[in-house]
């Protein structure tokens, strides 16, 4: 099964925050009696969670409009291009994910609250989630909880973002799916507007931009610590 990186910011606990796709079995727990495709959830986890996918719908959908309709500069800052191509793709792919974050029973996507699996089946402190495109899932880790329901900060992250990031890594959300090249503002300003339109933590950090309304340079603030990205590096060298 393919692995699967996105690093995340929470910007509030400063909180290094990163997934990936795993090899290791999850036992499937039976679905809610609403048909809402929720497992291994406590009944306050499922609340958590709900509000979570809903603000993912949310704000994918304030970012597909402003992909197409919104400032230009801002969306160049964070794609790196403004061309009407461009433009229309993410906007597509943004649209795709709050269709498929809008539509919890009939939609392709399983979401597991993490209470079959430990931090270390995440791969370490700091993992809040990752996805498993070909299993249309997103498995929540204990760190996930711990990140806020929303930022107010520019450049952090927080459930809802969390979860947007995952889906964009899903093939049968959108195709072809988001891929890490790198995390952060600093870096993700660096991409070539190829890669940068494939860049999960892009579009994280776009959604989060447009929510807040932030002026262009207003996320460079958020920085990720030394250790972390050595973190990183050790697990994109596995």
């Amino acid at each position: 099964m393919q692995f699967t990186f996105a690093l995340f910011t929470a910007a509030a606990l400063l909180t290094p925050v990163y997934s990936h796709g795993t090899t290791h079995g999850i036992t499937h727990m039976s679905r809610r009696e609403t048909g809402h495709k929720l497992e291994s959830c406590t009944t306050s986890q499922q609340a958590v969670v709900e509000a979570a996918i809903q603000r993912a719908a949310s704000l994918s959908k304030a970012a597909a409009d402003a992909a197409i309709n919104g400032d230009a500069s801002i969306f160049e800052e964070y794609f790196l291009t403004t061309d009407t191509a461009s433009r229309q793709e993410v906007s597509a792919r943004y649209k795709a994910i709050a269709n498929e974050a809008s539509n919890l029973s009939s939609g392709i996507m399983t979401y597991n609250c993490g209470n079959d699996i430990t931090q270390s089946d995440c791969g370490g402190n700091g993992v809040l989630a990752y996805a498993l495109s070909g299993n249309h899932k997103v498995v929540n880790c204990p760190e996930w909880y711990k990140i806020v329901p929303a930022i107010d900060d520019c450049g952090g992250t927080d459930q809802g973002l969390a979860m947007l990031h995952e889906l964009s890594h899903i093939a049968d959300v959108y195709s072809p799916p988001t891929q890490d090249f790198t995390y952060k503002y600093n870096n993700i300003v660096k991409l070539p507007k190829e890669q940068a339109i494939l860049n999960a933590d892009t579009y994280n950090l776009y959604a989060g931009a447009i929510d807040l309304g932030c002026q262009v340079g207003e996320s460079k603030g958020v920085v990720l610590p030394d250790w972390m990205l050595a973190e990183i590096a050790k697990n994109n060298s596995k």
